[in-house]
């Protein structure tokens, strides 16, 4: 039986879509337990009330899986290990998904508003229209000595 490394044709992207369909099993499975533990925790809560805390608890409860739900689809987007979510979630850290892929950084430049320009159309007189904007870019060099 020949042992020689596995090796053909578009062998690396195979590779690739492996790990990352690995990293989503694993986001899963912790994100499921987040979900498990903190339901069985407010089971557990809810046994020492009477029956009308416990709606107002499992009520709650419900808010508590939407923040989880947020926090994993922000810490998914941003390419986080299972390792720190499952930090994340044992923790009760709370990370909004409403600003992602939304950065502003404190060194960029205010965008000024583009002038409005007038031209002329087909005989039909001036309509207003807006310059095309310039294309430009930031970028910052930070020098440590």
């Amino acid at each position: 039986m020949c042992r020689a490394p596995i090796y053909f044709k578009g062998f690396h992207k195979l590779r690739d879509q492996w790990n990352e369909d690995a990293w989503e099993n694993k986001c899963d499975e912790v994100f499921g337990e987040a979900l498990d533990a903190r339901f069985t925790e407010a089971q557990e809560f809810a046994e020492s009330f009477p029956a009308k805390w416990r709606t107002r608890i499992f009520k709650e409860l419900l808010d508590d899986f939407i923040e989880i739900e947020k926090t994993y689809r922000f810490l998914k987007n941003e390419g986080a290990d299972p390792e720190v979510m499952d930090d994340v979630f044992y923790y009760e850290d709370y990370y909004s998904d409403r600003h992602m892929n939304k950065y502003s950084y404190l060194d960029e430049p205010l965008k000024e508003s583009v002038p409005a320009v007038q031209s002329r159309s087909r005989g039909k007189g001036f309509k207003r229209s807006r310059a095309r904007q310039d294309t430009w870019a930031t970028f910052s060099i930070y020098i440590e000595v």
